[in-house]
């Protein structure tokens, strides 16, 4: 075994280390928010994002200690927007009836 191989051993699973995170606190918001972005992204048939951010500092007082925070966003997938059809008048008001006529043309689904 050569030493790039050693050293790749010797790093720890990055799921070990963010279930150490605030007592495995960030792991579980994390997997929440992973288990609800799949149920709408199923329901809606589109993509949507989860962003986990890891901040590493300096613990003051310590060279050899870091403190690690994070963070967990979830993008949800966007919806159609909701339209409806209207007329226009002269002075750009809306109405769902026509103006010009004395009939309905669409019927009124607000």
């Amino acid at each position: 075994m050569n030493d790039q191989q050693e050293k790749k051993r010797e790093v720890p699973q990055l799921a070990h280390v963010l279930a150490q995170i605030n007592q495995g606190h960030l792991a579980d918001e994390a997997a929440s928010m992973l288990a609800d972005l799949v149920q709408e992204v199923t329901a809606i048939g589109r993509k949507g994002t989860l962003t986990l951010t890891i901040e590493i500092a300096p613990f003051t007082g310590n060279n050899d200690t870091v403190q690690l925070s994070g963070k967990v966003a979830a993008k949800p997938p966007s919806r159609d927007p909701h339209a409806g059809l209207f007329f226009y008048d002269e002075h750009g008001g809306l109405n769902r009836n026509d103006p010009r006529s004395h009939g309905t043309l669409f019927e009124t689904q607000d």
